[in-house]
């Protein structure tokens, strides 16, 4: 960690938030400072970065995260957090925050769960209860609708969590099983099953519902998904899938923002001349206006000093925009600049890398934003990783030249048409084939 100043550490942890691995992060940097001879630290030190945080983090990153939800929970009054352990593994995990309670207030009539993992062996009642009844209470109302696919399990929990609200089973699932049956279906039992629970997924039977355009949890699910793993990456632990999601929100919101600002902006284009769609057009609807403790996503971090190191970089790079054909002025902003970084080495104990003082795990604590607790205070610990069935050899699949190729280096069996150790047999040999094709002819 202490090959690398402050700052590149900083550029590589932000550039993972984005699903930017070292090796990539290693060339926008590269590019960004005009070529390799100015960047002192190779493609292995930014791979080894990742290795040092992990190994910093390590089995304390269930007890972190927890900590860090906790924090968020206490210092922003609508922010919800519930999570279970047993035997100091930790189970389930659910949040919350201010701006999403007051999306489902408004818009949570019908929603969705896609919550099957072909991994998960822990779907079970149980299970689902935990997470619908931490929805029911962060949330505080039922919605009018689940939208779910043919799990039992969740369907069981519905029942008992919501009882006040409508299940509908997917038509994308129904569907999807439908094309598998085929020929003699009056004696099939599935058909049978689904003829009985028609009320739960033929859309006849949800006329009085406004549905909001949602007939299958992959429609939006699926969507969501894709969204997310633009930002993830399988192989994180807790604490970067959680800076991951961050990241993913803040650019769902801020495409909200944008679209907001241009539908208030844009001008309606009128379709009649008539004065009645002028005055419609004309009208403005207000959101009520809600007080947001911090929105930077840092909570309990110094905000004020997040927002003076950007303003710090925006001034920087305005001053080398204004004065980039200018030598004499770029001369004199690099001269000034050295004072300034003189003045400032001198008044402090600082190394390229940081504070003399910090320890590896206070730089992880500045770069992550979280606090590592003392190993004393670990209660919470990870799950222990599973070995699922036909995940154990990790190899890529091979192309065909290369098959070709291994193939090759084997021996061949004598093949009894033509006698000679070739890569066919009698069936597929051309001598047996020509021969008995003469011998039709004759």
């Amino acid at each position: 960690m202490r090959q690398m100043s402050y700052s590149e550490k900083e550029f590589i942890v932000h550039a993972s938030t984005s699903k930017i691995g070292p090796t990539m992060a290693h060339k926008l940097r590269t590019s960004l400072r005009g070529g390799y001879e100015f960047i002192k630290p190779k493609v292995v030190d930014y791979k080894n970065l990742r290795r040092d945080i992990n190994r910093v983090i390590g089995y304390k990153v269930a007890q972190m995260i927890v900590n860090t939800m906790n924090d968020r929970q206490a210092h922003c009054p609508n922010y919800s957090f519930e999570f279970n352990y047993k035997d100091n593994v930790l189970d389930y995990m659910f949040w919350a925050n201010e701006i999403e309670k007051a999306y489902y207030a408004k818009f949570g009539d019908v929603i969705s769960f896609d919550a099957t993992f072909q991994t998960n062996n822990n779907e079970i009642i149980e299970s689902y209860s935990w997470l619908l009844k931490s929805f029911l209470k962060t949330h505080g109302k039922e919605p009018t609708l689940v939208l779910t696919d043919q799990d039992a399990a969740i369907k069981q929990a519905i029942e008992n969590v919501f009882p006040n609200s409508k299940h509908r089973l997917c038509m994308w699932h129904i569907m999807k099983k439908l094309k598998s049956k085929e020929f003699n279906l009056e004696d099939m039992r599935w058909f049978k099953d689904m003829f009985t629970k028609r009320d739960s997924w033929i859309l006849g039977y949800f006329n009085d519902i406004a549905m909001c355009g949602l007939m299958k949890t992959t429609s939006r699910s699926e969507s969501m998904n894709s969204f997310f793993n633009t930002y993830s990456e399988s192989d994180n632990l807790l604490l970067n899938f959680m800076m991951n999601y961050d990241t993913a929100i803040q650019k769902q919101r801020n495409t909200q923002r944008e679209l907001d600002n241009t539908s208030k902006k844009t001008s309606y284009k009128m379709q009649t001349p008539r004065e009645i769609e002028l005055q419609a057009s004309k009208v403005e609807i207000k959101a009520e206006d809600k007080e947001i403790n911090c929105n930077c996503q840092h909570f309990k971090r110094d905000c004020e000093n997040v927002k003076l190191v950007n303003d710090s970089y925006y001034n920087f790079e305005s001053c080398l925009d204004i004065i980039r054909d200018d030598k004499k002025k770029l001369a004199l902003f690099v001269e000034k600049k050295q004072m300034l970084l003189k003045e400032f080495k001198s008044e402090s104990d600082y190394t390229s890398a940081g504070l003399k003082s910090n320890t590896d795990g206070e730089v992880v604590c500045k770069l992550m934003g979280v606090s590592i607790p003392n190993p004393k205070e670990i209660n919470i610990h990870v799950p222990q990783v599973q070995s699922n069935k036909g995940s154990g050899i990790k190899k890529r699949i091979p192309s065909a030249s290369e098959v070709v190729y291994e193939n090759s280096k084997k021996e061949h069996r004598m093949c009894s048409g033509c006698e000679k150790r070739v890569p066919h047999n009698l069936r597929t040999c051309l001598v047996r084939i020509v021969a008995a094709q003469s011998t039709k002819d004759i």
